[in-house]
C-alpha cells in the first residue's frame, strides 16, 4: 500500500553547499541592495548552492541507484570561486557567477555520467555554474536594474573571501520552497 504522506516521486538535485560565512555576506549584500525588489523571491542562504546537476522528479527505486551512483565518484576536494554575477533575464533569476575551472567541469561531468547509468538523460545545455541568488515570483517578467547587477557584480569579484573548498557534493530534495539535503558524499583522492 503507497504511503500518502510520501510523494510517489521526490524532485531531486546533485549540488555543492555555499558554506555559511559566503553565504551570509552575499545575503547581506542581497538584503541591503536588492530587498525591495518587486515579484522577487530570495533564496534563503541556508540553501545556496552550485547545482551540479538537476534531476527532476524521480522515482523511489531510481532514486536508491541514484544515491549509490553518487557514492562512486572519487575526485579530490578542490577550490571554487565566485567570478561575478548577472541575470538570467528568461528564467528570471539573479545568480552570483561561479568561475568554471577544469576541477569543477570534471566533477559535474562524473555526476552526469553517473546519472546517466540510473537512465536520468544528459542535460544538453552547457554547464553555467552559478549560485541562484533570487528567482522570480510566478511568471510575471521581472526586471533587475543593470546597475544593481553591476553592483552585484563587483561586490562578487572584489570578496576577499569569495573563494571555498568543495568537500562534499549533496543529494538534494526540493520541497516546500525548501532544499533538504538526503545524502552528502565526501570528495575523496582517486584510489
Amino acid at each position: 500500500m503507497k504511503d500518502p504522506a510520501r510523494p510517489a516521486t521526490r524532485r531531486v538535485f546533485v549540488g555543492i553547499r555555499v558554506p555559511a560565512e559566503l553565504a551570509g555576506l552575499v545575503a547581506d549584500f542581497g538584503r541591503a541592495n536588492f530587498l525591495r525588489a518587486p515579484g522577487v523571491r530570495w533564496t534563503d542562504p541556508n540553501d545556496l548552492h552550485i547545482t551540479l546537476k538537476f534531476l527532476g522528479g524521480v522515482q523511489a527505486a531510481v532514486l536508491e541507484d541514484v544515491a549509490n551512483r553518487l557514492a562512486e565518484i572519487r575526485m579530490r576536494p578542490f577550490k571554487v570561486s565566485l567570478a561575478g554575477a548577472g541575470f538570467f533575464e528568461a528564467a528570471g533569476v539573479l545568480f552570483a557567477e561561479v568561475l568554471r575551472t577544469a576541477e569543477l567541469h570534471s566533477l559535474q561531468e562524473s555526476v552526469e555520467r553517473a546519472m546517466i547509468g540510473s537512465g536520468i538523460a544528459r542535460d544538453e545545455r552547457p554547464y553555467r555554474p552559478h549560485i541562484t541568488l533570487a528567482r522570480r515570483i510566478g511568471k510575471r517578467r521581472i526586471s533587475i536594474p543593470r546597475g544593481l547587477v553591476t553592483r552585484l557584480d563587483g561586490f562578487c569579484k572584489d570578496l576577499p573571501e569569495r573563494s571555498f573548498s568543495a568537500q562534499r557534493i549533496i543529494l538534494y530534495e526540493s520541497a516546500a520552497g525548501h532544499y533538504q539535503p538526503l545524502r552528502e558524499y565526501d570528495l575523496w583522492p582517486v584510489p
